[in-house]
């Protein structure tokens, strides 16, 4: 049996760790026609979790778009990689694909090209002029909407690491997009981020186009008692011998983060593939070899922060994350006044070195802190 542990890509079947009762209330949420803006710090599964959740709907014969903003750095790139996740909901034969591109977009023309994989995909050519790609915008806003109606379907779309729509003039675009959408029928907006300061002003400030366009999800660790069943039934079925115990040691030192569980569960089942027998030792030896593998990422980590930022991040490391902004707290790690530490402690959540958890800041990765203890502190 291959190691079942996986990460630093989306996982599904029986590699998704349980998130029955958040499965269950978006679904819920989607099929109500609710919008959802679901956030938390990286590598809490949110893509993976998503994912599961359309493949459901398309069960249920809801047309699925899905768009990460990740791949967006333009206007025009927004426009290529929306159309054709349109156009991969849109009909099965390429014909009427290219007739809905015709009938509802204006200024483009749209053909059929293969890819290297023999897959044909939507082609748009159109003028690059400004107002020219403002108009193309409107119209491409509008196709779920026009989709929806024409196919007399249930959409969803999924806008993934929403964030970054900083990228394309930010706020304009935010305003652009929020007018197009907001009287859309039977479409469900999703709108999932790891940056959760920046996702929370568009939601809480109102000023802000995306104020209260809907429903708040904080995803969150994933229970122990749920962890610990995963990493129990994963190892057992690859016949490793490995006790309850050993498995709760295991979220303890991981904090319960989904990512970092999935790649110490990975090193381990290499390290005890010989006997399969998993033993608390074991744990030490995987967590010493990952934080050895990762050396060089966190030494260039380390190497690009500043003097102030390097000090708090060695304080959360020595006193916790608690009341960092208060004198006292201050005055024990030797850190600079509190707008500095705020200013410090901002960088470090956007760079994704820390997070934020009711109201206690702590390093997100934690074989980085144990690599900072054995080499900095």
């Amino acid at each position: 049996m291959e190691n079942p542990f996986y990460y630093g890509t989306t996982v599904s079947g029986k590699s998704f760790t349980n998130r029955k009762q958040e499965i269950k209330e978006i679904l819920a949420d989607i099929k109500s026609g609710q919008n959802l803006f679901i956030y938390s710090p990286r590598r809490y599964g949110k893509t993976s979790l998503i994912k599961v959740v359309l493949g459901k709907l398309k069960k249920e014969r809801f047309a699925t778009i899905y768009l990460d903003f990740y791949q967006i750095y333009s206007k025009e790139r927004f426009i290529d990689l929306y159309s054709k996740a349109i156009a991969n909901v849109t009909a099965s034969k390429m014909e009427k694909i290219i007739d809905f591109f015709k009938r509802n977009v204006k200024n483009v023309v749209p053909s059929i090209t293969v890819d290297v994989n023999g897959k044909p995909i939507l082609q748009l050519e159109y003028s690059n002029r400004k107002s020219t790609i403002s108009k193309l915008l409107e119209d491409v806003y509008q196709l779920p909407q026009r989709l929806a109606v024409e196919k007399k379907k249930k959409i969803v779309v999924v806008f993934d690491e929403f964030q970054e729509i900083r990228n394309l003039n930010g706020e304009q675009f935010e305003k652009e997009l929020r007018a197009n959408i907001q009287h859309h029928e039977k479409i469900s907006y999703v709108f999932m981020g790891s940056k959760t300061h920046i996702l929370l002003n568009m939601f809480n400030d109102e000023n802000r186009a995306f104020y209260k366009i809907g429903k708040m999800f904080y995803l969150s660790k994933l229970p122990k008692r749920d962890l610990i069943s995963f990493i129990l039934k994963r190892f057992m079925e690859g016949s490793y011998n490995i006790n309850a115990n050993t498995a709760e040691e295991i979220c303890n030192i991981t904090k319960n983060h989904p990512y970092y569980t999935q790649m110490l569960c990975h090193e381990i089942w290499e390290i005890c593939s010989d006997n399969k027998e998993v033993e608390e030792r074991d744990l030490n030896i995987a967590s010493d070899r990952i934080v050895k593998n990762q050396s060089e990422l966190y030494l260039r980590i380390w190497d690009n922060l500043s003097i102030y930022q390097k000090e708090l991040l060695i304080a959360l490391i020595n006193s916790g994350g608690e009341s960092i902004f208060s004198e006292a707290y201050r005055e024990k790690n030797r850190l600079p006044g509190a707008s500095t530490v705020n200013k410090c402690i901002s960088v470090l959540i956007e760079k994704g070195i820390v997070e934020k958890n009711k109201d206690i800041y702590e390093v997100s990765d934690m074989f980085l802190a144990k690599w900072l203890k054995s080499n900095i502190v």
